[in-house]
């Protein structure tokens, strides 16, 4: 009975041997690196291509904007607004208009035109993320510094066809008065216009939170007039607020 028992602890001691001599290896788990698609986005990734909003400055006008960008470094701007307007006389009250002063008695139009439109081109040439949201929090805030060159045009006109009066007086050499003086009609009539040539170039910055941006820019450019042939350089500085979608 004991030699039962002691070849059956022996069997049993064998095939233990035998489980444990060709067991699966555990291998312990290696964490793994932080994925690319957790890195700070760009606004160009995480919104979209297209901003909407307004720009104004002295480079190449400004009004209403848009810009597109083809990648996140480079972009276009295009912006630009006209006015049109018609004042008709006699009006109820006595007043002025440019400086110039009618009275209720006097009759005729005022017309006025004006119309700016530039472009820009833009470029990227760094990017800082300040602000990275998490959470709740998932606002953004970038920092990017921008490069433009830019060309536009602006032109202006008025035309005035205003019947008044003026009064009219005779110069008395002898007794060194004036007499006969009396209202006499008279046309106040008048053409001005101003077509102008710009362009400019520089740099700024531009600050991100989530879709918004606002930008200010420095450069130096020029405007050459059409219509007088005069020309002038000087510093230039651009701003604006867009939406990004």
């Amino acid at each position: 009975m004991v030699s039962c028992l002691s070849l059956a602890v022996s069997l049993f001691a064998s095939e233990i041997a035998v489980v444990s001599d060709t067991a699966v290896p555990v291998v312990a788990s290696v964490p793994a690196k932080e994925s690319a698609s957790n890195a700070a986005k760009s606004s160009y990734d995480r919104y979209g291509k297209w901003q909407v909003g307004f720009s104004g400055g002295v480079s190449t006008g400004g009004g209403l904007a848009a810009r597109y960008w083809w990648n996140e470094r480079n972009g276009v701007e295009v912006h630009g607004f006209a006015s049109l307007s018609k004042d008709n006389y006699p009006e109820d009250d006595e007043g002025t208009h440019d400086g110039y002063y009618y009275s209720s008695s006097d009759t005729g139009t005022v017309r006025q035109g004006e119309l700016s439109l530039g472009v820009h081109y833009l470029h990227q040439v760094f990017r800082s993320n300040l602000l990275e949201g998490k959470g709740t929090v998932r606002s953004t805030l970038q920092l990017r510094g921008l490069t433009f060159v830019g060309a536009g045009v602006y032109s202006y006109y008025e035309d005035r066809e205003i019947r008044t009066r003026r009064y009219q007086s005779e110069y008395d050499p002898v007794t060194g008065y004036y007499k006969g003086g009396t209202y006499a009609p008279y046309l106040d009539e008048s053409h001005d216009e101003k077509r102008e040539l710009l362009g400019a170039g520089g740099g700024g910055l531009e600050l991100e939170v989530s879709r918004l941006a606002v930008h200010l820019m420095f450069g130096y450019g020029g405007v050459y007039s059409l219509s007088s042939s005069s020309y002038r350089f000087a510093p230039t500085v651009d701003g604006g607020i867009f939406v990004r979608f």
